[in-house]
């Protein structure tokens, strides 16, 4: 404590009482209360914390009328209930500070932000405009983050918040050249300032201060990390605040991520004798607090036993006095009393709270503590930083939002903590990587909140120097200097040493992926822009630092790769994916401290200062100019460079004519000393760091051009002798010279340091004849340069040659290992760090040295010299342990002379000859090594300085030019820094044409995700030799772009032409000077030759030699590239140099000339090749020579002929060939198709002379799907079906005006689709944001009320058919399956009698009998006198006792044999011992046991008045709960769909819905005639009589029947289903009853519906729409309510109220469904008897089906005299009934509008908006807000999933709160919404499956789990797509087709 501080403290004011109570308090409870913390304890801290701090002035802080904050409560609850102070005042410049909550949404627009750490919430999101931005859209997974609305650092530019505007005039942020003092002045300029009394502040800051002190006390003794003492004696020797030592002990248990929630109950339960529920109550507390108390004891014995069986598993376990586990409870309270303070304000000063909070942090401690003595003028904030580990998870997310809350007071405030955080930074460092038990809540994470604010950063990285000891710290990490739990932080200084450390990829550091987050952290910290200036300012400090550390870390050289060559690998090591990580974060960083020279930050001068400091290590580390550290002198590193002669070279200006070889070769060949590596036999690693930086550094070619206008700095006074220092004296001519001069001044003196190079050489670097050479910018350099610029290309050199042999197969010896590394070496992640970096490297010095010795290095490196020199004696290859190509039996290899002898003059195939590869393998290595060439003569990006967005663009055209590809797909081929860039997505829609999805994600039509097509007008942009492609892309380019050439030139073999270079300036100029190279040129002529030499070599048969084709095609490339950068000059050297060929010497222009005319490659080449020469005719100089090689005489004929001429005739033969051959194929097949005809004429005329008797017989219905033979009448078939409980159908929600609106908003035809539904169909939904603005006032997701819905038997057929005996041998099949799958869960219940169809997998339970259309005709008589013919029959016919006996005896004329539950169907089965049609009956079984077991179970859902159990007709009525359902499911499921064909409802039905319609039915009269199996007609006409008994109401009113059940409380459609069965004769005439009785009860509906409803909130109508359908709407109304005076005054006030109009829209509306149905029916039943009439001026449904029904519209009632009396009795009926008993008599109608699943937001982030949260996402069985929410789709209820507060133990199951929702939603099925995994949940009967969301980002893909981050918006086709899967009651199969696909093990009942 300083002097100042210590005379403050002593000038202070006594201790107030009130504190006094506070620290006596927390000092004596822990004894007090028995080491038991509970809630009143907190709550008695609570009230001593608040009396302390606020002394007498509470009411400054407490709502007007309160005195305390209630008891448990926090006072910043209490001020945000009462929104006191809470207004919305808008204070100019002060930022949002939002802390973010867990589960809070967070925003990040990409085209708004600096950099991707700065974020926004929801409010300001929605406030400000970011329309057409790329925005992310992420979960807080953690509290603590910020909003940084209003940060003026976060931006690039203002975006307007109106909560939190800009400040007009802000004076410029003030900087800081040293610490920031710890005394932070108040925040200025706040508006809301309060008086604050002198003796309130002193106490809040004592009390705060206090409460620190008790923390930090607390801490003092706390430990770094669980661990259990071994024995008693060393517990009671743990250090303790308790200064009696007490023997009381807690076990605390630690959360952790690795064991789950049942295991650590199980335990807790049997080590401590808890209860399970307490058990589970306690593991929970632990999971959410991140620690608990589990024993405490004074048996410290016992406690040992338990801590020590809790710690075997792993878990954290420590054990300590009570004493100290009491007060860190009181720790936790105390923190969450901190972070309210800065949650609260003092009267409308929001600041105050947070200044007083964040001062007392800066101050020093008052109590002496023990730890941290290491760090100076050590203050509490600090100690708190350190001590950060030895929290738990609950108390250390409060306190980072304690941070986070200060944070945002001002920017003096964010540079203080920043300060001290960076002061102690290296040892959280320590305790994240080594000590840290929770890493993801560390305190390390807040570094990002740090490092990312460039004030910050600048700060922390000038005063703190933060760079250098960050690389320090990971030096030593992976150096492995760690000393107990800490990272020894090596100096920059020692860096200097020239000494190698050795590093060990195998030890532990390398294995930790913890390491990660802090080289981001570095990143971070040095990609701001002030620090970007920092580095470019002081090179020698930054980048020294850098190439130090880097230098020392990145010996990861020592794990360098050596060639396998005579046996496998037998360990294949894994340490290179270690590697390989620390590869990729160490070259980000590499590529930040690059960046940092560019975007005019620095000087020319600082730039070459950074470029030799790399140089010189370079050469240091690479060429082992350095001291060599014990163990590793036999390493890579510590071999000396060696270097050897070469001679290259073979053209001459004139060709051979009788001269000898060796006088030849004296002028033309050339001697050039290269560096000696044999890549096959040395050690080549992929890691060059350094030379990565240098190339990062040669990327500013603005810099390092002459004009550049910021050179302020000259060179030679930057260099100096120690290669750094930079002065203010400057001049202009640092680049003077060129670029290989200024390297030459560097390379001088670099390298010097440590022992001589090593090696012989003789001569200078070009022998004899060229002592001085030139680069291509003309510049000198010295010979020791020269080598020393060798050495530093030839370590990338090595890698490209490296791969180029591993991917030619020379290393496969060495297994996965190496080729892993190659693929993440060219992998689109690192490809950008490294192998892009090495060809940079290798292009730079075609411009700094002598490119023909650059060329001739890449040669000897690739071991391809000889493959290029046919006067290379074959000794002067280096022998290699792997001669295994002398034996080569390859083809073409058979000529080849003897290795090593000399060939003055070359023979065939002679430079196949090699000592390594192969001749196929040789032959790939030139095709590896032409692609090298070709990037390096054309790769422009880095070269010439491309700006971001010119390369972004670039990027996107080659990685579209294959073809369309999702975003996904994209990125992956896209550098990660260009992907990340602002503009990557605006140039992606310039150059591509983005294709919304059409599909439903299904597999069906249209695409199922968005694609992105490159646009057609940049297809020219496209280079097939993109270095970025690989063979078979490039190939495949090249094809996509000659067909679009065809097209659009109409030419037939086109030529793509290559593009310039485009280099206008910088110091690669000059690079287009190659092409003028005669090494090139060589290079050229000899992969043209060679290839014809193999191709035309005596015994290889003419065949085409391995990758010649690729080779040609490269070459030819090679030498259009050529012409179009450097015409005139490569011409020239093409017609004008000569070179030794088999048959005399040859040029370019000849080998050119001869692949166009061979013919094994004319076809392919020709165009190409005419294309060369045609260029080379425009240059005057070789025009003559040009054309004479064109005009070449024909060997054959003796004479000249035309090239093209005979080309064009050759052409021409071959098509008209190709037309004959055309012909005879097309006669042929004519020929074909006739004699077949003539076959199938003959067979129709023998079937016309078979007997028509038996072709009833023979019709066939398909193949069995089991035994694939016929199916007909000669054995039993069926086909497979599925029933299923339902709750599917809904019925008409009373009192709820939402959904009588949409009824009257319905539209008047259901068989259309609606024009809102159209709109819809679009991608992103348009107006989306609006409209879930206007959606989100309902706080619920407006699904469907559970309680409205009607139960029953949804029955449906998967199409497929199949033998009854094979069915029964199927299902024994699937039975021993089950027995030897036990483990599986199996996607069928055999209980449930449920199969999987083995064709479409569809889930089955049922086989129903298959039968054609009757053939029946309709009664034709008028129905008045069918009706009084009907009852003539009635009066004349007999009683039937069977009959009465059969049918209900509650009245309502039900059939008892109808009923699943009948007990007479067993007793009528067992009797039936010859029954007609046995076969059918087991089929009819299969339906009888399905719905006997569901009927079982479901007694509760259904409301139909039914026989008790064990009585006659218990049970499910089948005609209405399975038949009747299963149609009124069917027209649910085409409401808004539209009609095929233009036609109606009943078009869209499918023979399979039809036919499965029709087996139910003969099911049905199965049944009726099993009762009645002595009668001929099997009971037909006896249930007819009793239907037509029971529609007649005359039969009612009489004592003659029983049918005392009023007909309008039944559903009229079940009487219609049954007439269907047994009498369908009579379906019309029984339609007209039914349709009129619908409309009678639906009268009587509307009276209870309309009752409960008020009319103002209801939907207007102007007038009538259906006049001449409905005629007198109230008389009809009123006639069916008469009869009852109460019912009639009821329906006369809701006439009365909402008028005709409205009534007779919902008539229409609630009737028009029974239609429907009527139709479904009557069309599967008699299809023929009931035809679709035409449409005839656009009527609507209603019309056209009382048309198609032949049914007499209500309008012509009064014409109508039976029906009016029919009416009459059936209303008199239900009045007298109504008013005898008003309960039992209501009508609940079924709801007629479309079915919608419950609504979810059109953009998916709305969800978690400002408030949705809590009102829509609130579990209400537990009222929280779940941690993985799940919404019911049909209900939109939302409940936990998987969790453990909801939960239902059934039996040995527990069930998940979805699976126990199903019980009071959808029954047995269940669809839900899982909101954070976005993803759907199906599930049916303790089974289920995940689904593909509805959900598709802006880019139209899923996103799963939100991994990703983008915006989601609602796909309309996959939301439709879930609907119709639900509508089509699909769920079950859905589910089992998903499980039938994989091995499930199950749990879906616990989710």
């Amino acid at each position: 404590m300083s002097l100042s501080s210590f005379s403050k403290f002593l000038s202070r004011v006594p201790e107030p009482p009130a504190l006094a109570h506070l620290r006596e308090l927390l000092e004596a409870l822990p004894a007090a209360r028995k080491y038991n913390f509970t809630a009143d304890v907190r709550a008695e801290i609570l009230v001593a914390l608040y009396d302390a701090f606020w002394g007498s002035h509470g009411e400054l802080f407490l709502p007007p009328g309160n005195t305390v904050v209630p008891i448990h409560r926090l006072l910043g609850e209490c001020q945000l209930e009462t929104r006191l102070g809470r207004e919305d005042v808008v204070v100019p410049g002060r930022p949002c500070s939002h802390v973010f909550k867990k589960g809070e949404s967070c925003y990040r627009c990409k085209d708004c932000t600096l950099d991707d750490s700065c974020v926004l919430c929801s409010r300001c999101f929605h406030a400000t405009q970011h329309e057409g931005h790329n925005v992310s859209f992420f979960i807080a997974q953690q509290p603590g983050g910020c909003c940084d609305c209003g940060d003026d650092e976060a931006w690039r530019h203002p975006i307007d918040c109106p909560f939190h505007p800009m400040a007009p005039s802000a004076p410029p942020p003030r900087t800081y050249n040293r610490p920031i003092p710890d005394d932070v002045a108040p925040v200025q300029g706040y508006p809301l300032r309060v008086p604050v009394p002198s003796d309130l502040r002193e106490s809040m800051s004592r009390t705060v201060g206090l409460v620190l002190d008790f923390i930090l006390e607390t801490l003092d003794y706390s430990p770094d990390e669980p661990t259990v003492p071994a024995d008693e004696g060393a517990l009671r020797l743990q250090p303790s605040a308790d200064p009696a030592l007490r023997d009381h002990y807690c076990v605390v248990l630690w959360n952790d991520d690795k064991h789950s929630y049942e295991e650590v109950t199980k335990l807790l339960a049997d080590l401590t004798g808890v209860s399970k529920d307490e058990a589970v109550e306690l593991t929970r507390r632990i999971d959410e607090e991140g620690r608990g108390v589990v024993a405490s004891s004074t048996d410290a014995t016992h406690l040992l036993g338990v801590a020590h069986a809790l710690s075997q598993i792993d878990l954290g376990v420590t054990i300590r006095r009570g004493h100290d586990t009491f007060r860190e409870c009181t720790l936790a309270v105390l923190i969450e009393w901190l972070l309210d303070l800065t949650r609260a304000q003092l009267g409308t000063d929001a600041l105050i709270l947070k200044e007083v909070l964040g001062r007392e942090l800066l101050t020093p401690p008052r109590s002496k503590l023990r730890s941290h003595s290491e760090v100076p003028n050590r203050t509490r904030l600090d100690c708190l930083f350190l001590d950060h580990t030895k929290l738990w998870k609950g108390p250390r997310l409060m306190i980072k939002e304690v941070y986070a809350g200060i944070l945002g007071l001002s920017r003096e405030w964010k540079l203080s903590i920043a300060g001290h955080f960076a002061t102690v930074y290296p040892l959280l460092v320590s305790s994240y990587l080594l000590v840290d038990r929770e890493a993801e809540t560390s305190i390390k994470y807040f570094a990002l909140q740090l490092f990312t604010v460039p004030s910050a950063s600048y700060h922390i990285v000038r005063n703190h120097r933060l760079v250098g000891r960050i690389l320090g710290l990971i030096q030593g990490f992976f150096l492995n200097r760690i000393e107990g739990k800490r990272v020894i932080c090596i100096d920059s200084g020692s860096a200097l040493t020239l000494t190698f450390p050795s590093v060990d990829p195998d030890s532990p550091p390398f294995k930790l992926k913890r390491f990660m987050p802090v080289f981001s952290d570095l990143r971070y910290l040095c990609h701001t822009l002030p620090v970007q200036r920092l580095i470019a300012a002081d090179p020698r400090g930054y980048v020294g630092m850098l190439r130090g550390h880097a230098r020392s870390l990145l010996a990861l050289d020592q794990i360098a790769a050596l060639r396998a060559v005579t046996s496998h690998v037998e360990y294949e090591n894994d340490a290179w994916i270690s590697v390989f990580n620390v590869t990729l974060s160490l070259g980000r960083i590499v590529k930040v401290f690059g960046e940092a020279f560019g975007g005019g930050r620095a000087t020319t001068a600082n730039l070459l200062t950074a470029i030799g400091i790399v140089l010189h290590h370079i050469l240091i580390v690479c060429a082992g100019s350095g001291t060599v550290s014990g163990d590793d002198s036999e390493g890579d590193n510590g071999r000396a460079v060696e270097f050897h002669d070469a001679a290259f070279g073979c053209a001459s200006s004139l060709p051979r004519d009788g001269g000898d070889l060796e006088s030849r070769a004296s002028t033309s060949r050339r001697q050039y000393t290269l560096v000696k590596f044999d890549v096959s036999s040395g050690p080549v690693s992929f890691h060059h760091s350094l030379h990565w930086l240098l190339a990062e550094l040669l990327k500013h070619v603005d810099v390092l051009d002459s004009s550049y206008a910021g050179t302020t700095g000259s060179l030679g006074s930057s260099l100096g002798s120690s290669l750094g220092s930079s002065t203010a004296n400057t001049a202009p001519s640092d680049m003077a010279g060129g670029i290989g001069e200024v390297f030459g001044r560097l390379l001088a003196k670099s390298g010097s340091v440590g022992s001589s190079w090593g090696g012989t050489w003789t001569g200078g670097i070009y022998g004899r004849d060229r002592t001085e050479s030139t680069t291509a910018s003309g510049s000198a350099m010295t010979p020791e340069s020269r080598k020393k610029m060798l050495v530093v290309m030839d370590f990338p050199l090595r890698v490209l040659a490296m791969i180029a042999q591993i991917r030619t197969g020379l290393w496969v010896r060495n297994g996965f290992v190496i080729r892993g590394q190659l693929l993440h070496y060219r992998d689109f992640m690192l490809r950008e760090l490294c192998y892009d970096q090495d060809l940079f490297i290798l292009q730079s010095s075609l411009v700094i040295l002598d490119c023909d010795t650059v060329f001739v290095t890449i040669l000897d490196r690739f071991g391809v010299r000889e493959f290029f020199d046919p006067e290379s004696p074959r000794d002067e290859v280096p022998p290699s342990s792997s001669s295994s190509s002398n034996s080569s039996s390859s083809s073409f290899a058979s000529t080849t002379s003897v290795a090593g002898t000399p060939a003055p003059t070359p023979t065939p195939s002679a430079f196949l000859i090699h000592p390594t590869y192969e001749p196929a393998q040789l032959a790939n290595m030139v095709e590896e090594l032409l692609y090298v060439l070709i990037t390096l003569l054309s790769e422009n990006a880095s070269a010439s300085g491309m700006p971001i967005e010119r390369a972004v663009r670039r990027e996107i055209v080659h990685a579209l030019a294959i073809g369309p590809c999702v975003f996904t797909d994209l990125v992956k081929r896209v550098a990660e820094r260009l992907v990340d860039d602002v503009c990557f997505e605006r140039v992606l829609n310039e150059v591509a044409r983005f294709r919304p999805p059409e599909g439903a994600g299904n597999g069906g039509g249209g695409a199922d995700v968005g694609t992105y097509e490159l646009r057609d007008e940049v297809y020219p942009e496209v280079n097939p030799f993109f270095f970025h492609y690989t063979r078979n892309r490039r190939e495949e380019v090249e094809s996509v772009l000659l067909a679009r050439l065809r097209k659009t030139l109409g030419v037939e073999d086109p030529v793509i032409v290559p593009q310039p270079i485009g280099i206008e300036s910088g110091p690669f100029v000059g690079l287009a000077a190659c092409f003028e190279s005669e090494v090139l040129l060589q290079i050229m002529f000899y992969a043209l030759y060679n290839i014809l030499v193999l191709t035309d070599a005596e015994g290889s048969g003419g065949a085409v030699p391995s990758s010649a084709e690729a080779i040609l095609d490269m070459t030819l490339h090679l030498v259009m590239l050529a012409i179009v950068e450097r015409k005139e000059a490569f011409s020239r050297l093409a017609v004008g140099r000569w070179f030794v060929a088999a048959a005399g010497e040859q040029r370019l222009v000849d080998v050119v000339w001869r692949v166009g005319e061979h013919e094994k490659y004319r076809k392919v080449y020709r165009a190409r090749v005419e294309w060369i020469l045609g260029r080379m005719e425009e240059v005057p100089e070789v025009r003559e020579e040009v054309m004479r090689r064109r005009g070449i005489v024909a060997a054959s004929e003796g004479k000249k002929v035309d090239a093209a001429e005979a080309r064009k005739r050759a052409m021409a033969k071959a098509r008209q060939d190709a037309i004959m051959k055309q012909m005879k194929a097309q006669q042929a097949s004519f020929a074909f198709n006739l004699e077949e005809e003539g076959m199938d004429d003959d067979s129709e005329a023998d079937e016309s002379m078979e007997d028509p008797a038996g072709a009833q017989e023979r019709v066939s219905y398909g193949t069995c799907i089991v035994c694939q033979e016929d199916l007909n009448a000669q054995r039993p078939f069926g086909m497979l079906g599925l029933v299923q409980p339902s709750r599917f159908i809904r019925r008409h929600p009373d009192s709820h005006n939402a959904y009588l609106n949409e009824v009257l908003q319905t539209p008047a035809s259901m068989d259309h689709v609606s024009p809102a539904a159209a709109s819809m169909n679009k991608f992103p939904p348009p107006q989306a944001e609006a409209l879930d603005a206007k959606a989100s006032t309902a706080g619920h997701f407006d699904g469907f009320p559970a309680q409205f819905t009607r139960f029953g038997l949804h029955s449906s057929v998967c199409t497929h058919m199949m033998h009854l005996d094979c069915f029964q041998v199927y299902s024994v099949s699937i039975r021993q399956r089950h027995r030897t799958q036990t483990t599986r869960n199996h996607p069928e219940s055999i209980p449930r009698k449920e199969y999987i169809c083995p064709l479409c997998k569809s889930l089955g339970n049922v086989i129903l009998p298959v039968t054609n259309a009757p053939r029946t005709t309709l009664i034709n008589t008028p129905f008045s006198d069918w009706i009084r013919s009907a009852g003539i029959g009635i009066l004349k016919s007999k009683p039937d006792p069977l009959l009465e006996s059969l049918q209900f005896r509650n009245g309502t004329g039900e059939f008892v044999f109808w009923s699943a539950q009948d007990s007479g169907y067993g007793t009528a089965m067992r009797s039936t011992d010859r029954w007609e049609g046995t076969e059918a009956a087991k089929m009819v079984e299969t339906v009888m046991v399905v719905a006997k077991s569901v009927s079982q179970q479901t007694r509760h859902l259904r409301d139909r008045p039914e026989p008790e159990i064990g009585e006659r007709g218990a049970g499910i009525y089948l005609p209405e709960e399975l038949l009747g359902y299963t149609i009124c499911a069917i027209e649910i499921a085409q409401r808004g769909v539209e009609a095929a064909g233009g036609g109606m409802l009943v078009d869209n039905l499918s023979e399979a819905q039809m036919g499965m319609i029709r087996g139910l039915l003969t099911c049905m009269a199965k049944l009726a005639g099993l009762h009645f199996k002595g009668r001929a007609d099997e009971g037909r006409d006896a249930v007819k009589q009793a239907i037509i008994k029971r529609l007649l109401p005359e039969w009612s009113r009489t004592s003659l029947t029983s049918f005392s059940y009023p007909l309008l409380l039944r559903d009229p459609f079940t009487v219609l289903v049954e007439t269907a069965a047994v009498a369908p004769e009579m379906l019309r005439h029984v339609l007209i009853l039914a349709y009129y009785a619908c409309l009678a009860r639906t009268v009587i509906g509307l009276v209870y519906v309309l009752n409960k409803t008020r009319s103002h909130s209801t939907t207007q109508l102007p007038k009538r729409a259906h006049e001449d359908i409905f005629g007198d709407v109230r008389m009809f109304f009123m006639s069916v309510v008469r009869h009852s005076p109460v019912f009639e005054h009821t329906a006369t006030l809701v006439f009365e109220t909402f008028g005709e109009a409205r009534i007779e829209k919902l008539l229409y509306a609630f009737t028009l469904p029974f239609l429907r149905r009527a139709a479904i029916l009557c069309r599967s039943v008699l299809p023929g008897s009931f035809p679709t009439p035409p449409n005839e001026g656009g009527a609507c449904e209603y019309n056209r089906l009382l048309a198609l029904l032949n049914v007499p519209p209500l309008s012509d009632l009064p014409n109508q005299d039976t029906l009016q009396n029919a009416l009459s009795g059936w209303c008199a009926h239900y009045g007298h009934s109504h008013a005898a008993s008003q309960l039992n008599c209501g009508v609940v109608l079924d709801y007629p509008a479309v079915y919608r699943l419950a609504r979810l937001p059109l953009v998916l982030d709305n969800l978690f908006g400002v408030g949705q949260q809590e009102r829509a996402l609130t579990c209400s069985r537990c009222m929280t807000m779940p941690v993985d929410a799940a919404i019911c789709l049909l209900c939109g209820t939302t409940v936990c999933m998987q969790s453990d507060c909801c939960r239902d133990e059934d039996g040995e199951r527990e069930r998940g709160e979805c699976n126990m929702h199903l019980r009071d939603c959808g029954g047995a099925v269940g669809v839900y919404f899982l909101v954070k995994r976005c993803q759907l949940l199906y599930i049916y009967a303790n089974n289920g499956t995940f689904g593909a969301p509805p959900y598709l980002d802006a880019h139209g893909e899923v996103d799963v789990s939100m991994r990703r981050g983008r915006r989601q918006y609602l796909h309309y086709a996959r939301w439709e797509e879930v609907r119709r899967t639900w509508l089509a009651h699909g769920i079950p199969t859905v589910i089992a087709r998903r499980l039938e696909a994989v091995m499930d093990s199950g749990g879906w009942e616990t989710l």
